[in-house]
């Protein structure tokens, strides 16, 4: 998957199936890196050299997602890895990027997603007030 390709599915406003299926591919092998508490579970993801910058709405359709259930705990923490991984994305603030890191965290780091995606996503609409 190219990161073009994730930023794109994370700016449209349609269902997440799509995103879902784009990056089933490398959840296997990021899901086992999870279960061993692996701090370097891998996140497969082609730099095409483009220059994606990452705002507030890019994190909170993430955000939503993950609270209406349409991704996962593994599926949220993978794409916000991939956010800090990848040289395509850069965050428009060092506010931003905080939070993206907040969700790439996993429960031996913090404290479970379920709590932190809801501090986040208010953290993002304070930021964006």
């Amino acid at each position: 998957m190219l990161a073009r390709d994730l930023y794109e599915f994370l700016g449209a406003q349609e269902s997440t199936t799509e995103l879902r299926a784009a990056i089933a591919p490398a959840m296997p092998e990021y899901r086992r890196g999870l279960a061993e508490r692996d701090p370097s579970s891998p996140a497969f993801i082609t730099s095409d050299g483009s220059l994606l910058v990452l705002a507030a709405s890019h994190l909170k359709r993430l955000c939503t997602a993950f609270l209406k259930g349409e991704i996962d705990e593994s599926e949220i923490s993978y794409i916000a890895t991939v956010f800090d991984l990848t040289p395509d994305f850069q965050f428009i603030s060092k506010e931003i990027e905080e939070c993206a890191f907040f969700l790439s965290a996993s429960e031996a780091n913090g404290p479970p997603l379920q709590k932190v995606v809801p501090a986040v996503l208010r953290a993002l609409r304070e930021h964006a007030a």
